[in-house]
């Protein structure tokens, strides 16, 4: 498992995500986690949603996970309003 930091490719907003840090498998994999640990799914997302669609993210490996680290969330930065 690695690493991921995703961020958005557009300006958050006030009430929304602008980053998270998950564990995952490839990075395929980690773009379909949100910041609030659940996995994406299209046909629940709505326009005013807090974070973005797959393809709107940018994800770089940061590094390797612990061998008992499991796949999902590690923290999130949400900017409230």
């Amino acid at each position: 498992m690695k690493i991921f930091l995703l961020t958005r490719k557009d300006q958050a907003g006030y009430d929304e995500y602008d980053s998270c840090v998950v564990v995952a498998e490839s990075k395929e994999d980690a773009v379909q986690i949100t910041p609030e640990g659940s996995s994406f799914d299209p046909e629940e997302y709505l326009p005013c949603y807090s974070w973005v669609v797959p393809s709107d993210v940018i994800c770089k490996d940061v590094g390797e996970a612990g061998k008992d680290q499991k796949r999902g969330l590690l923290c999130a930065s949400f900017n409230a309003g």
